[in-house]
């Protein structure tokens, strides 16, 4: 599944996915104004998490790592699932890294198909 995640969201075909590419794959980089600054240094900080080597790259593996993170983390709360309301203080909290790998998943999955 990353592997064809990657593959939607790789744009120059080497196998894996620079910030750049992941904010292009996200709509994040046509957004301007503070706010855009703002998600810019959440999306940074999210992809920084991802990208458990250091190389300013996520890989398939990577991206597979924050999947299965995020596939734990939803196994986990089926019994005590939480509401989020929009706070100021959680409206600047990061992004976690498997909140991210499921952005770019919804982004690359043109259908729907998860």
């Amino acid at each position: 599944m990353a592997a064809k995640i990657t593959s939607a969201a790789d744009t120059n075909g080497d196998g894996s996915l620079s910030l750049s590419k992941v904010e292009k794959a996200l709509g994040a980089d046509t957004t301007t104004g503070a706010e855009a600054a703002s998600s810019a240094n959440a999306l940074s900080q999210a992809f920084a998490s991802i990208d458990t080597n250091g190389d300013d790259q996520i890989s398939a593996s990577e991206l597979t790592n924050a999947l299965d993170a995020q596939n734990g983390t939803q196994g986990a709360q089926g019994a005590h699932h939480h509401h989020h309301h929009a706070h100021k203080a959680e409206a600047s909290a990061p992004p976690s890294s498997s909140d991210l790998a499921a952005k770019i998943l919804g982004a690359a999955d043109t259908n729907g198909d998860g």
